[in-house]
């Protein structure tokens, strides 16, 4: 079995993460962004990436995950899912967040289905935000019990 673990994200493991994806930012600007954003870790399967996530710390209480999986993640699932949500609770306690927010494109039901297994649950959705004029679904959690 390779050897997994989870260490800090960089840069060049975002840019590796979406080799093979059609993006509408440049991927290098996308890492620098979130690296400048957030807190960010990188799910490891030998020497090879899995996935990238973090959160976007937007202001004082609340933040937006993010997460890019790669097929080596899609081959070790439950691996990235634990990564995921560990590192999701790390940033919730850290910066003390009430709210996190992640955004899932509407036709995608697979990263609908694995937001809910995150603990998100569907609030809106937000027409023609996705890239190429397609819909998101804005997902959210409230990890301090605050309902609305």
């Amino acid at each position: 079995m390779a050897d997994r673990r989870v260490i800090p994200s960089h840069v060049e493991h975002y840019i590796e993460a979406t080799r093979e994806m059609a993006l509408e930012i440049a991927p290098r600007e996308a890492a620098l962004l979130y690296r400048k954003t957030g807190p960010a870790w990188t799910a490891m399967v030998g020497d090879q990436v899995a996935a990238c996530a973090g959160i976007i710390v937007l202001h004082h209480g609340l933040g937006e995950a993010w997460a890019v999986v790669t097929p080596l993640g899609l081959a070790n699932v439950r691996f990235v899912h634990r990564a995921v949500r560990d590192g999701l609770q790390a940033i919730i306690q850290e910066h003390s967040l009430i709210r996190v927010q992640a955004k899932v494109i509407a036709g995608f039901f697979p990263g609908r289905l694995w937001a809910a297994h995150l603990g998100f649950r569907e609030e809106s959705r937000m027409p023609l935000a996705a890239p190429g004029g397609r819909d998101f679904i804005m997902c959210v959690q409230f990890p301090k019990g605050v309902r609305r």
